[in-house]
């Protein structure tokens, strides 16, 4: 004989519920499910054999609470798994391709690729602000440049500002009439005659070159020019500057005749000074005020009377008798002591002659 029982598998035919269970209802739906799969494997003792046992409809019933969990859960560790993987690698959403960015976005969902792209546009934000600020610094440092000094300059016998605008007024109507003849001869060789001025040809090429000095003129050559005479401007103003402020400093520069003063213009003339202004213009500049002070340093030193500083004098030490008894004797007091001894040992009449004389010297 046999006895067929029939059970309800509690994995078989699960459907998704709607909500998520927590962990202590699913402790109590898995030992439910467990003690209604025992007791299907194990009936009561009054049935009887051959006869069949129904299973129960408990375990449909657990199999509905159970049905949620084992398919919510699994996935949801799979897919933590696959965002750790992923977000464990250096990911550039700039250069991936719509096919990995696609692949991406179902390994880590909407929202955190969207998250990724926001830190990253941040990140693109944050360099783009950083190159306009390098940006700025180098275009700061352009509008007032160190340029070098332009050495051999044509121009540099102009002294004032005057001149240097009437240089530059006079390169610019040379520019403008090489233009305008250029422009004019455009059908003529190089060295055939373009223009003639004051009876003097010049053909097409003298007068390219012409053309290309003045805009050398005018680009390099004046404005260096007018920087230097702007400098001098500046080390003029400076250098009176500090005179007046020498003045004002050391009393003996206002007087005529004095002593420091004669020192002070013989050391201004001196020989190995005067090419100081060519070789170091900005020291020269500031000449007059150091070797002033360098004279009334040298020239202009006066003794300084030593007046007497007050003394405080300390009290007399007290002299106690058991002092006085211990300080030594004259020689007087010792030789008349010595006398006194010897003549009451002795009683000779020559120590009382010698002790009477000490006595009354």
């Amino acid at each position: 004989m046999s006895t067929e029982v029939q059970t309800a598998s509690a994995g078989a035919d699960q459907k998704p519920v709607g909500k998520n269970i927590s962990s202590s209802e699913l402790i109590a739906a898995r030992i439910k499910t467990i003690s209604g799969v025992k007791e299907a494997k194990n009936p009561p003792p009054e049935q009887k054999e051959g006869s069949k046992v129904e299973a129960q409809p408990e375990p449909e019933a657990v199999k509905e609470d159970v049905k949620p969990e084992e398919p919510s859960q699994q996935p949801e560790a799979t897919q933590t798994e696959e965002e750790s993987k992923v977000l464990s690698k250096d990911v550039d959403l700039e250069n991936m391709s719509e096919s990995e960015l696609r692949e991406l976005a179902q390994k880590l969902g909407s929202k955190a690729v969207a998250r990724f792209g926001e830190l990253t546009a941040k990140r693109k934000a944050a360099e783009e602000q950083l190159e306009a600020l390098k940006a700025e610094l180098a275009r700061r440092e352009e509008d007032a440049p160190l340029k070098p000094k332009v050495e051999n300059n044509p121009y540099s016998n102009l002294a004032t500002a005057d001149e240097l605008q009437s240089k530059v007024t006079e390169v610019n109507e040379v520019i403008e009439w090489a233009e305008d003849i250029l422009d004019r001869s455009e059908h003529l060789a190089h060295d055939d005659v373009a223009a003639n001025v004051n009876g003097k040809e010049y053909t097409k090429l003298e007068i390219k070159e012409a053309m290309k000095k003045a805009r050398r003129a005018r680009d390099t050559y004046l404005p260096a020019q007018s920087r230097e005479i702007k400098l001098a401007n500046e080390r003029v103003a400076f250098k009176q500057s500090l005179i007046d402020r020498s003045k004002q400093e050391l009393p003996w520069l206002q007087g005529e005749d004095n002593d420091v003063r004669k020192q002070y213009e013989a050391m201004l003339k001196d020989e190995r000074l005067k090419g100081v202004e060519k070789v170091l213009p900005d020291l020269a500049s500031q000449l007059p005020y150091i070797l002033a002070h360098a004279a009334n340093s040298m020239y202009n030193r006066k003794a300084v009377e030593a007046k007497p500083t007050p003394r405080l004098s300390p009290p007399s030490p007290v002299i106690s008798q058991t002092t006085q008894s211990n300080t030594p004797q004259s020689r007087q007091a010792k030789a008349l002591d010595d006398l006194s001894q010897r003549l009451g040992k002795s009683g000779r009449y020559s120590d009382f002659k010698k002790l009477r004389a000490l006595q009354h010297s």
